[in-house]
């Protein structure tokens, strides 16, 4: 298949798009007069797992997805409330042929006809929250379970904050989270 460029219309002639889901520079010159060598940008990976590449337009620099850049491209600028939409469900193929502007809703339902929609009770960014250490077994933890209800019991005392943390060797912060039960249940007494 032969690779097309188009220029991208938001990116002032710039920046250009391949039918292959391929951004360039173009030969534009810039206002300084200076021309870039023509050069396929290397794509990086957001966290979602979408393609995007940093452009640089008038000193202002920004991220964008490859997707859209290629969508505004050959489908022209995204009507007023559309998204871009993979036709096949894959987030890093970003062929022309592949994306077209959807709405939110059918971009939803082409999710869930692909199968790439999380669902679930154990969708989300604590997925397995049983396996997450607490208390002394996380390794960054700097209080014992004996330490908890001395600290307790030294504030209640009316001791300063303070001066529990100095003498039991932890952060003034540490002792207020105990304190105001926020790091440790309140069932250790």
């Amino acid at each position: 298949m032969e690779e097309i460029w188009k220029v991208i219309p938001s990116c002032l002639g710039y920046y250009e798009a391949s039918s292959l889901g391929n951004v360039r520079r173009s030969g534009k010159p810039l206002p300084s007069g200076r021309t870039h060598k023509l050069r396929v940008l290397k794509p990086g990976y957001d966290t979602g797992g979408y393609r995007n590449v940093v452009l640089s337009i008038n000193r202002l620099i920004r991220t964008v997805k490859i997707a859209r850049l290629v969508c505004e491209a050959f489908h022209g600028p995204a009507p007023l409330g559309m998204v871009v939409a993979h036709g096949n469900g894959v987030r890093s193929d970003d062929r022309a042929e592949n994306l077209r502007w959807a709405t939110r809703q059918e971009n939803e339902e082409d999710k869930q006809r692909h199968g790439t929609v999380p669902t679930g009770l154990r969708n989300g960014a604590y997925t397995k929250p049983e396996r997450r250490p607490r208390g002394t077994a996380h390794g960054m933890s700097v209080v014992s379970v004996p330490l908890v209800p001395a600290v307790r019991r030294l504030c209640a005392t009316g001791m300063r904050k303070v001066h529990v943390a100095r003498l039991l060797g932890v952060s003034r912060d540490t002792v207020e989270r105990i304190t105001n039960n926020k790091h440790w249940s309140s069932k250790i007494t």
